[in-house]
């Protein structure tokens, strides 16, 4: 950048000197903005100094407090498997229903993924036709006007819909807009004649679109018609297992209990032995708590137990430990869930793995309380208590142990939901409102179960209410899952 000299003229071209024109107001702009810059620096320090004073009243040092493998450790009640179950209905505990999936996925074979047809050619008045319909699309802001364009195309040009390659941009930014403009109904009307009359080319982003299908059903209340966009799922089940495992939290989020369970049965032991997903044993979570959800009752007896243990011989096979699900194993459990309501305290726990344990044993009562107190089937409760017991542990900085049971800041709340539910590109609306959602209902656990003081209590569940209303306001706008979320908490 050339420097102008104070005498020289001024560049606005009035025919004064710089000094005398511009440069004096350059001066005041320059002047105004580091008054800015040093106005935030204080007030991040003045933040940072306050966050400091919050962690030194809530936390306390302890050098050996932090076990590197605590997060890894498999406590001996099923700690790792997050607990999402569902609740069956049944007329006698005793005998249960027979699992028939055992049978019909003794031996899956591996999906190959939807079939990548190579296009076929087509000739130069046909290329040109697809090259003007981007050409004008390229152009078109106007979400009614792409619509039409693209209508004329599929009735007037069917066979060269495939030579559009929809599936690259043009679906994804159509439905970024109607998003942003709230008209869901549009785009999952689109995507549904995509579905009918161009499965070729729906097929190959089939994770995106069936989600948002799916999502659809569950924001209008149409439950019933969401075992129809699942067959893909079923079909190709590590084509996209990002957005399955996305599909599987949101279901288990908003209740969808019969289609999850459904679901995962089919599924799981190739997603188990895909060499294309990573992770993939998180599936047994819900598969395990399925089957063990007509055993989930305060009257539990040995007898009913044998029975849940001969059930779940098949999924001791694939698990990372043989002997997982034995009578001894699933009474701790079952006790930990129904019978083990007391006064929560942490003074006794001298590591991180001691804390670890104790956070989950209370999240086991908590997903009792849901079930039993807010009615939520037995995979919805289990869902809110692995969120709200992933925020109990993240929110503890490493080698810090709390000076109290729970630790709850309204930043310390809006910290933690952000770091554990984004990714590299965006926030997982269901798990970030669900964390929240969860929260809030924990908030009213310690009230109700007089753990925490009611009007410490209050406050939580007000924090949480303003940062939900704050992230559905946001992610309603960009995520075609938030939809299916209430747009504020009790």
């Amino acid at each position: 950048m050339v420097k102008i000299g104070r005498n020289a003229p001024c560049p606005c071209g009035s025919g004064k000197k710089y000094k005398k024109c511009c440069l004096p107001k350059e001066d005041q702009a320059k002047a105004e903005e580091k008054a800015k810059r040093a106005a935030k620096d204080r007030e991040r320090a003045m933040r940072e100094e306050q966050e400091q004073k919050e962690l030194d009243e809530l936390f306390e040092d302890v050098d050996d407090f932090y076990d590197e493998d605590y997060d890894e450790h498999f406590n001996e009640d099923f700690e790792d498997l997050e607990i999402p179950p569902q609740n069956v209905e049944y007329d006698d505990p005793e005998e249960p229903a027979a699992d028939e999936s055992l049978e019909r996925q003794s031996d899956p074979v591996p999906s190959e993924g939807p079939p990548d047809t190579p296009l076929p050619k087509i000739g130069a008045a046909e290329t040109g036709l697809v090259e003007q319909w981007w050409t004008l699309y390229s152009a078109m802001k106007d979400i009614d006007q792409i619509r039409a364009h693209l209508e004329q195309f599929m009735e007037n040009h069917p066979e060269l819909v495939r030579h559009l390659e929809l599936q690259h941009a043009a679906l994804f930014e159509m439905g970024a807009k109607y998003v942003a403009l709230q008209r869901h109904g549009e785009y999952a009307a689109l995507l549904q004649h995509l579905r009918e009359a161009f499965e070729d080319t729906y097929v190959k982003r089939f994770g995106v679109y069936d989600y948002h299908l799916v999502a659809y059903q569950v924001m209008t209340a149409n439950r019933e018609a969401i075992g129809r966009y699942l067959n893909h799922f079923r079909k190709y089940p590590d084509h996209d297992p990002g957005r399955l495992f996305q599909l599987i939290d949101l279901l288990m989020a908003t209740g969808c209990e019969a289609q999850v369970t459904d679901l995962v049965e089919d599924i799981y032991l190739r997603v188990l032995r895909s060499p294309q997903i990573v992770g993939g044993d998180q599936i047994l979570a819900p598969v395990v708590m399925a089957r063990m959800a007509p055993f989930l009752r305060p009257d539990f007896t040995e007898a009913s137990l044998a029975k849940l243990a001969a059930r779940m011989q098949a999924l001791d096979e694939v698990m990372p430990g043989h002997n997982t699900f034995t009578v001894k194993r699933f009474g701790q459990l079952f006790d930990q869930i129904f019978h083990n309501r007391r006064s929560w305290d942490v003074a006794d726990c001298i590591s991180r793995r001691d804390l670890n344990d104790r956070y989950y044993h209370v999240s086991l009562d908590f997903m009792r309380f849901l079930h039993e107190n807010d009615g939520l089937g037995w995979v919805a409760a289990a869902f809110y208590r692995g969120l709200v017991h992933t925020y109990l542990l993240k929110v503890i900085p490493e080698g810090k142990r709390p000076r109290e049971a729970f630790v709850f800041t309204r930043l310390m709340i809006e910290q933690t939901v952000f770091q554990t539910t984004r990714d590299l590109f965006s926030i997982d609306s269901t798990r970030a409102l669900g964390m929240l959602r969860g929260l809030h209902a924990f908030a009213r656990y310690l009230q109700l179960t007089q753990t925490l003081a009611d009007d410490r209590c209050i406050a939580i569940q007000g924090w949480c209410r303003e940062l939900y209303e704050e992230y559905h306001q946001m992610l309603v706008r960009r995520s075609f899952a938030a939809k299916a979320f209430e747009e504020t908490l009790p």
